[in-house]
């Protein structure tokens, strides 16, 4: 993925997921968000990490269902090598016992892929104490 200077003010994001059409979507929905820049991607959580401390994203968008390192292991790793990165979990395993398991974590926000678009940036932006 190129490197694209953030825009003054916006917030950079690392999309994590191990289904690459799912990361691609997610790209295309936050790169057309001027307070929102995708600085990196990674396809499960071991990756996530090392990603994470090399970039120190504002915030990491994770799947909790991937092969290597599962998205409920990855949060306090996450933490631990990115202390300011806030860490929302977006998933299609609708499981309230895992979303209050990565709230319980330290995950911000829980949310459900396939969700509108305009609530999934809502959303974001809370998460990032922006202004809608």
């Amino acid at each position: 993925m190129p490197t694209v200077e953030p825009s003054v003010g916006s917030r950079t994001v690392l999309i994590v997921d191990d289904v690459e059409e799912s990361r691609d979507l997610l790209m295309w929905q936050l790169e057309r968000d001027s307070q929102l820049h995708v600085i990196g991607q990674a396809a499960d959580g071991q990756e996530a990490v090392a990603r994470a401390a090399e970039l120190q994203p504002d915030l990491v968008v994770l799947d909790l269902n991937m092969p290597r390192r599962d998205g409920l292991t990855t949060i306090p790793q996450l933490y631990n090598v990115a202390p300011r990165t806030r860490v929302v979990v977006l998933t299609s395993y609708n499981s309230q016992e895992a979303l209050h398991a990565a709230a319980d974590l330290g995950a911000v926000k829980c949310l459900l892929k396939g969700m509108r678009r305009a609530d999934l940036l809502s959303a974001l932006h809370r998460a990032l104490g922006l202004a809608d």
